[in-house]
């Protein structure tokens, strides 16, 4: 039995995806005159993007201090703070925006996140961004490639038994992925003092 290594490539995922359909796998996204290659070139960052928004996936997720803006905002917000900085560019979804252990109120307006802190405070953001296919768990892998398999069934051999079967073999895929990715952490502790206070508070008195 040969051990191929895991798809670490777009083109890889994507040929992976077009051997579950009974298609020749792909060298490149320029490769003319087959229509899965181009329905693949056009399909796959729209299938990543989903993908990455389907679950807070642990192994992309990250955090950021913001920088603020020299500019202040004109109105209803005091300060505007730029968006998290990446190489890749921007990051698919803003989670949270915390300051110390608060959680705060913002909007994105642009290329800007405003909030109502003041700018020596510190605004931290937790975002899910997109990762390099060489540091996918493999699990989610096998959403990607199930997930492209679906779209190309839809898009090019619009065969209604692929459609479903790839369909339902994602949706699989997808919950034992969530499930491994909700193992990848310790549990969180219960904090049992607000608890044992209540338990130890006397009754009215009458």
């Amino acid at each position: 039995m040969s051990h191929l290594p895991l798809p670490q490539t777009p083109e890889e995922v994507c040929s992976s995806a077009m051997v579950l359909l009974g298609m020749r796998p792909l060298q490149s996204f320029s490769e003319i005159g087959r229509d899965e290659v181009t329905a693949a070139s056009a399909l796959y960052e729209l299938m990543v993007s989903d993908l990455s928004e389907a679950h807070r996936w642990k192994f992309c997720t990250g955090q950021q201090l913001l920088e603020v803006d020299p500019d202040p905002p004109l109105d209803r917000y005091e300060t505007a703070f730029h968006l998290p900085s990446f190489a890749q560019g921007t990051p698919y979804f803003i989670h949270t925006c915390r300051s110390g252990d608060s959680v705060q109120k913002y909007e994105i307006m642009g290329e800007r996140i405003y909030c109502d802190v003041g700018s020596g405070e510190g605004l931290v953001a937790e975002y899910s961004y997109r990762v390099a296919e060489a540091f996918w768990p493999p699990s989610f892998k096998m959403c990607a490639v199930f997930k492209m398999a679906a779209m190309l069934a839809a898009s090019v051999t619009r065969n209604a038994n692929q459609m479903k079967s790839m369909e339902g073999a994602y949706e699989l895929q997808l919950m034992r992925a969530k499930g491994r990715d909700a193992q990848s952490v310790t549990p969180k502790k219960i904090r049992q003092r607000r608890f044992l206070h209540n338990r130890i508070m006397p009754g009215p008195v009458n």
